[in-house]
């Protein structure tokens, strides 16, 4: 049997799922403060890929949270929750030789 072509994306997007998971920590930890662009730009592209890779709901809650950073606001506590939540199982985990 041939292996899965779209295996190594996938990898590469969980691996990335990683570093948005270690993002949404860090604005969880300054909740009143507004994220940078390099945060706003790891949800849009969460909410783009997200939903290729069968993750419909983490797509749609990074939605909500790129919105709000278009709008300019800081994320609300409770999509940060969740995001952080619906990240947790897709996240690979990290070597500890990585950090």
């Amino acid at each position: 049997m041939a292996a899965d072509p779209l295996e190594a994306l996938r990898l590469r997007f969980r691996t990335r799922c990683s570093a948005d998971l270690e993002a949404v920590r860090v604005v969880l930890a300054e909740p009143a403060r507004l994220p940078d662009n390099t945060f706003a730009t790891a949800m849009h592209r969460l909410s783009g890929t997200a939903g290729s890779f069968g993750y419909g709901e983490l797509s749609r809650l990074a939605a909500i949270v790129d919105d709000e950073l278009t709008q300019a606001q800081t994320p609300t506590l409770a999509n940060l929750q969740r995001l952080e939540r619906e990240l947790q199982p897709v996240a690979l985990p990290v070597a500890p030789d990585a950090v």
